[in-house]
């Protein structure tokens, strides 16, 4: 993968207004996360990150990572305490909206469908809500049912996936070469019920696994802002991945401490 960046011709007066405008992004998002609203506050760290990557100020970004990644994990955690729905081979009849107000109705949720254009616009809806919704698609690939990320737009062949009875469906843990998905039939699994809590850790699995799979795939720049621009977009994969985005903040030390 390569990339090309145009420099940036701000005026310093310009700068420092924009600097400023991220800051209070960073501060707005830093002061929900501390009151637990996970869901506004990745959307404003989220801002802010981008907007300090297009700026190409590593120090800012330096600042953004950890609060960022934090709000993300929290995210995915509520999102998989709440409604785990499954569709296979099902049409719905609710709009995008009437899907995650049922989603919202839970506190949340994950939503995995075979429905890939459906999957994608969903999952662009929910990564802009407040609410702690996610989204998952199925694929047939050789045969083969597998699971993937609709943000994937390089890697689209997923995960192998297996359907196992409620009380078995638990992915155990596995290299991203070796993981092997496991969840329940199709169906709505509500919290506290048969098959939730074994879908839920097979989530939490499987997201990481995605992205470090793709990871692997990709010829990544040697660093620098190129190499910068290939983990973000690999990170999009799972939001929450802890490797990729420590890895983003040891980047972006480097290069603020490389800026004069």
């Amino acid at each position: 993968m390569t990339a090309h960046y145009l420099p940036l011709t701000h005026s310093p007066a310009h700068d420092a207004r924009g600097d400023s405008w991220i800051e209070k992004l960073w501060n707005a998002g830093e002061r929900l996360l501390v009151n637990g609203q996970y869901g506004a506050a990745r959307r404003e760290l989220e801002a802010a990150e981008a907007a300090a990557f297009h700026r190409r100020n590593a120090a800012l970004l330096t600042r953004i990572y950890l609060p960022l990644l934090e709000a993300c994990r929290q995210v995915r955690q509520l999102s998989t305490e709440g409604l785990i729905s499954i569709h296979v081979l099902s049409q719905t009849r609710r709009s995008i909206r009437a899907q995650m107000n049922h989603f919202e109705s839970y506190g949340g949720g994950v939503l995995i469908s075979d429905a890939p254009a459906r999957c994608r616009m969903f999952a662009r809806q929910a990564r802009v809500s407040r609410s702690p919704i996610e989204c998952l698609m199925l694929l047939r690939h050789g045969g083969q049912v597998r699971i993937a990320s609709p943000h994937q737009s390089r890697f689209c062949r997923g995960l192998p996936l297996i359907w196992r009875s409620a009380e078995l469906a638990e992915t155990l843990p596995a290299s991203p070469e070796q993981i092997c998905v496991a969840l329940p039939p199709a169906g709505d699994y509500m919290p506290g019920a048969p098959g939730h809590t074994g879908a839920a850790e097979s989530i939490i699995l499987l997201y990481e696994a995605l992205a470090l799979k793709q990871l692997h795939q990709w010829k990544l720049p040697s660093g620098g802002w190129p190499l910068m621009a290939a983990l973000r977009h690999i990170r999009l994969i799972d939001m929450a991945c802890e490797p990729i985005t420590i890895r983003l903040l040891r980047e972006a030390e480097t290069l603020a401490a490389q800026s004069p």
